[in-house]
């Protein structure tokens, strides 16, 4: 029951929405759209109300709605997205509050270069991306010192023989209209450790763990992402007499992308599902979808937060933010793995009611006073992008780029009666290169002077 109750909203969204463009359609538009033509109503009470079926042209054929004309070569078009999503608020314990969503959403473009005759050269394009859970390879810390190490990586070197015999079996138990045989290699035939969909399972099962004996090209179900904050601390008997208010604050979330995909216009489909066409480079079947790049951006912004306000007016923050982007290249056989580790810690302090530097205030026979804000921030940001090369005579891992940064800045603003503002500003950047040697430092400061003209 408590858990129940601690549930406070729960929303589901689902989107759909298509387009078409038929070109040489013959019909007119009448009564709600429609009119008569050849005896039916053209172009039919489904496409009206909203159906957008691929094979709508090929209705539009068989009802001669569409022109005849050899020399039309304007392409049929049609459009697809869709989209689910869901969030949920938790709140297990008072101050705790958990946020949880999840997203997936699929764009395809169907196009078809003949609306004169039956069948005609048609192509699907797209892209897709789905909310997934990658956080068990998160921290690990490649270095130098460990050549770069990754077990995620080195779990989706070994799994890809695995995945490889999966699909073979898989081919084996519905291949009827030819024969196949796996052969005994250390891979099946058909499916090397450079086929596409060898590689694309092997990815999803190391780095976001998915069963490697699924075989699809998009995720079904959107795994959950969060935030969590929780404000509780100010009230705890042996704090409250310092603290006005104290926030934590973790934050999750992981996106699953195909960038984009095309249907592969070599596929030929026999009627047992399967097509048993192969490519040239590594003899291994074609896929129906072609991909060049599939990825996964995973950020903690951030991973651990705190918030602390005093009664004395002094502000402090601490925060750890992570950032990782995981992208398969299908066109050059890789991983590039590009990360961003922060940590911030800042201070801050208000004076009040000091006396006016510039009192005004005697000309009209009131004492003002004014209010001076210090804040003050340090960071160490590294950045991070590792190449790991799946080459046909070796394989290696090694840093492409990536730098250390360290930054300080500081500002102080001064308020002179509820009009005027005066800021002043410093900062210092320190940015350490890990592939060249050439370290750079900039310097900053400055001043700003603000008018509030408003009543």
């Amino acid at each position: 029951a408590r858990l129940l109750m601690s549930v406070k909203t729960v929303n589901f969204s689902y989107i759909q929405q298509g387009a078409t463009t038929l070109p040489g359609f013959k019909g007119e538009s009448k009564f709600l759209g429609m009119s008569t033509f050849n005896g039916n109503l053209s172009p039919g009470w489904k496409f009206i109300l909203g159906d957008q079926s691929l094979d709508f042209v090929d209705v539009a054929r068989q009802n001669h709605w569409l022109t005849t004309d050899t020399t039309f070569f304007n392409p049929y078009l049609l459009s697809q997205t869709r989209s689910f999503s869901y969030n949920a608020r938790v709140e297990p314990i008072k101050d705790l509050n958990i946020e949880i969503t999840g997203r997936r959403q699929k764009m395809t473009s169907h196009v078809r270069y003949s609306v004169v005759d039956a069948g005609g050269l048609g192509t699907e394009t797209g892209n897709f991306n789905i909310s997934v859970i990658s956080i068990g390879s998160a921290f690990e810390n490649p270095t130098a010192e460990n050549k770069y190490k990754s077990q995620a990586f080195e779990k989706f070197l070994s799994v890809r023989k695995e995945v490889a015999w999966n699909l073979a079996n898989n081919r084996l138990r519905r291949a009827k209209t030819l024969p196949y045989d796996p052969g005994t290699g250390e891979y099946p035939s058909g499916y090397s450790e450079f086929s596409q969909e060898v590689l694309i399972n092997s990815f999803l099962s190391a780095y976001a763990n998915v069963s490697n004996s699924k075989f699809t090209d998009f995720i079904k179900i959107p795994l959950p992402n969060w935030n969590i904050q929780y404000t509780g601390l100010a009230r705890l008997n042996s704090l409250k007499k310092y603290l006005l208010s104290a926030t934590i604050i973790h934050s999750y979330n992981s996106i699953y992308s195909i960038n984009s995909f095309s249907s592969n216009q070599f596929y030929d489909q026999e009627e047992d599902g399967l097509s048993y066409v192969r490519n040239t480079l590594n003899d291994d079947f074609i896929a129906y979808r072609e991909m060049t790049n599939v990825s996964i951006r995973e950020t903690m912004n951030p991973l651990f937060k705190i918030d602390l306000s005093f009664k004395n007016m002094l502000l402090t923050n601490f925060e750890i933010s992570r950032t990782r982007t995981v992208s398969l290249s299908l066109s050059n056989n890789q991983i590039t793995e590009a990360r961003t580790m922060q940590y911030v810690f800042g201070a801050g302090y208000m004076f009040q009611n000091l006396p006016q530097v510039f009192n005004f205030g005697a000309l009209t026979g009131r004492n003002q006073t004014s209010t001076l804000r210090l804040k003050g921030d340090f960071s160490i940001r590294e950045d991070l992008n590792i190449i790991r090369k799946l080459d046909q005579n070796d394989i290696y891992s090694q840093i492409g780029d990536g730098r250390k940064v360290v930054s300080f800045t500081a500002t102080a603003d001064y308020a002179i009666g509820d009009k005027v503002n005066i800021r002043l500003f410093f900062e210092r950047q320190l940015n350490e290169p890990y592939v060249s040697s050439i370290a750079t430092t900039n310097t900053s400061f400055g001043f700003s002077l603000r008018f509030v003209l408003a009543q």
